[in-house]
């Protein structure tokens, strides 16, 4: 079935390997992964950069005539917080500010998915490269979830509006 919504290409954002599998970094992989999980149809329509998080915009060099929405983790919202924004500046994410280096323009759909601030005394580098606390696995369950329902739900309406969504904690 061709639409619109087939130029639609979905970039997670992440490093490759099993050292940052499960890491704060890679969250835009883990919602990948559960997209194509739940939706096989997506298979041919998501990129995970195997290039490590600097350099993530080299994935998206050679195809063109792509909408893009970058899916990512953001030190500046919190656990359970989404934000969907179209354009602007990385907000100092060096993987998002690789996809504008590349595409030469910062008009494409992110996805921002929060993932708390370092706890004092500890380096915003260092802290996303840490895997999540166990306390924190059910919420970041449901984040993830939402993110793919956002995901399929924007793609079915053709659109991404800039929202922000609040994931409940069952805490």
């Amino acid at each position: 079935m061709q639409n619109d919504n087939a130029k639609f290409k979905i970039i997670g954002l992440g490093n490759p390997g099993a050292r940052y599998k499960n890491t704060r970094h890679n969250i835009g992989f883990m919602v990948l992964d559960e997209l194509v999980s739940r939706n096989p149809e997506f298979k041919n329509r998501i990129i995970k950069p195997q290039t490590f998080m600097n350099r993530s915009g080299e994935a998206v060099r050679k195809i063109k005539d792509q909408q893009w929405v970058v899916l990512h983790d953001d030190i500046d919202l919190p656990l359970g917080t989404i934000r969907v924004r179209r354009g602007g500046s990385s907000g100092g994410h060096k993987g998002v500010q690789s996809i504008i280096d590349t595409l030469g323009s910062d008009e494409f759909v992110r996805v921002k998915i929060g993932v708390s601030r370092p706890p004092q005394g500890m380096e915003a580098d260092e802290y996303v490269l840490k895997p999540f606390a166990k306390s924190e696995i059910g919420e970041l369950k449901q984040v993830i979830d939402a993110a793919v329902n956002l995901v399929v739900n924007s793609l079915g309406d053709r659109k991404f509006e800039e929202e922000t969504l609040q994931v409940k904690s069952d805490k």
